[in-house]
């Protein structure tokens, strides 16, 4: 399979990407994508995460440098600037200002932690497998529900915590297919998490997760895959083989492209 599109791609902003974003750009064309969109990890006023996300000063340049890009390349690629993006209440009203501004063209949600603070994140792995998926479970329900994000990224990423299947995983992963389904919500097969099983073998990183997926098609949700790019050439030597048996799995749940402005 062969995808001509990505609406997940960071930028060496984030401080664990490399290359430039004309890099990716370049990469992207050579590799046959024809919708490329930009989503680095979102930059938030007052939330300090050197190596995880820009801040927030470097908003106005992520936007220009792609807005160049989009149109230096307007005749071989369509381009399109966003952000990857945690839902909590405390960024709510943030969020809902970049997309007004006309800044960005879009956001995913992509809940790699969560909030007590605005200021303060909260790693996954330092909270119990149960307290993160009662969690996150309700946070990504909230993302659906919001009407801010395009998709899910990594919808069962926190089942990445886990050292062993636990039976409360069932309930957690019915309710979030289930509202995403309702609000039309796409779900995505993130290709990066692949790329980390397949070189860091028995760590947390274990998603994506085949019974995840297969709850999503039995609902009956919409399906997307994302690279999750962090370096250009994961565009040309794409995992996306390695996923193959997932794929299959969601074949006829999958969608192509997503509407971002």
């Amino acid at each position: 399979m062969k995808l001509d599109y990505c609406y997940h791609t960071h930028t060496i902003r984030c401080g664990h990407a490399v290359g430039s974003d004309e890099d990716f750009v370049k990469a992207a064309i050579e590799c046959g994508i024809r919708e490329l969109g930009f989503s680095d990890h979102v930059f938030i006023p007052g939330l300090n995460q050197p190596q995880i996300r820009g801040s927030y000063n470097q908003l106005d340049e992520y936007v220009e440098s792609i807005r160049y890009l989009k149109n230096k390349y307007k005749d071989k690629i369509n381009i399109y600037v966003g952000f990857e993006a945690e839902y909590s209440k405390f960024f709510v009203k943030y969020y809902k200002k970049l997309l007004k501004s006309g800044k960005i063209d879009y956001l995913i949600c992509g809940q790699h932690f969560l909030f007590d603070k605005p200021n303060e994140a909260i790693f996954l792995h330092t909270l119990p497998i149960k307290t993160v998926t009662k969690r996150v479970t309700k946070e990504l329900i909230r993302a659906i529900k919001s009407g801010l994000f395009k998709y899910i990224a990594h919808p069962d990423h926190f089942l990445g915590f886990a050292s062993q299947y636990e039976p409360f995983f069932d309930e957690a992963i019915a309710k979030i297919c289930k509202c995403a389904k309702k609000y039309d919500v796409p779900l995505e097969i993130n290709l990066h998490g692949i790329f980390n099983r397949t070189h860091y073998g028995n760590t947390p990183f274990k998603y994506p997760c085949d019974f995840f997926f297969k709850k999503a098609v039995e609902v009956g949700c919409k399906i997307i895959i994302g690279y999750d790019a962090h370096n250009p050439d994961e565009f040309i030597n794409s995992y996306i083989i390695d996923a193959q048996y997932l794929i299959d799995i969601c074949s006829n749940n999958l969608i192509n492209r997503i509407k971002l402005i």
